[in-house]
């Protein structure tokens, strides 16, 4: 209820009639409401929504369209989906782009990288940790090797979108000069039994290796 004196003037405080439409209006246009919706779909990342989610993305530098690499078939084992010989290329790690609008969903956990890449520093350790809060539950890792370079390895299929972040969007963060080896062997693939891969005709070859400085 309304306190004499905070709403209405003293010489009509005693006015039932007056208190009664003040206390009405107060409670129509209380902004508990549309504060609590403000926070859920606006400044809550974990939460937001749409239009909230593209003024995070204004914030972090980073847009909802990303260019990801156009499907299109490759030579390999037939069991696994590829073409025969004759048919298709092989696979040579890049190809046609085009541009692909993120659903929210895609969008915050992109968003969520970008925020943890930018604070993030550069030795293995924080990398796995970063990317096992990236993938959770998936097997990627990241190693020293050699002088000044790393490697990632990744143990599951990429989506087209993540595998487009990943690589385009400096998440994962290296000090200058340092190499990156990328390796993907989604499971399974093709090779010897001893180390738990397939034989002839069951799996394709494990398929993409670059190196970037």
């Amino acid at each position: 209820m309304l306190l004499p004196g905070e709403t209405i003037q003293s010489q009509y405080a005693a006015s039932p009639t007056i208190r009664a439409l003040a206390e009405s209006a107060r409670i129509r246009i209380a902004p508990d409401a549309d504060i609590a919706l403000f926070y859920r779909t606006i400044f809550d990342i974990a939460t937001a929504e749409g239009v909230g989610l593209d003024i995070w993305g204004r914030i972090l530098g980073i847009g909802r369209s990303i260019e990801v690499e156009a499907a299109r078939d490759y030579f390999g084992f037939n069991t696994a989906d590829y073409d025969p010989f004759d048919t298709s290329p092989f696979y040579t790690g890049d190809g046609a782009t085009e541009r692909y609008a993120l659903s929210d969903a895609a969008y915050r956990q992109l968003l969520l990288w970008k925020a943890m890449a930018n604070i993030a520093t550069a030795d293995a350790a924080t990398l796995n940790h970063l990317m096992a809060a990236l993938f959770p539950g998936q097997d990627i890792v990241v190693h020293e090797w050699g002088i000044m370079a790393l490697e990632l390895y990744i143990f599951f299929p990429l989506l087209p979108w993540q595998r487009a972040i990943l690589r385009n969007y400096g998440l994962l963060a290296r000090g200058a000069g340092v190499g990156l080896a990328w390796v993907e062997i989604p499971s399974p693939v093709f090779g010897f039994a001893e180390a738990d891969y397939e034989p002839f005709d069951t799996a394709p070859f494990w398929g993409t290796q670059y190196m970037e400085d």
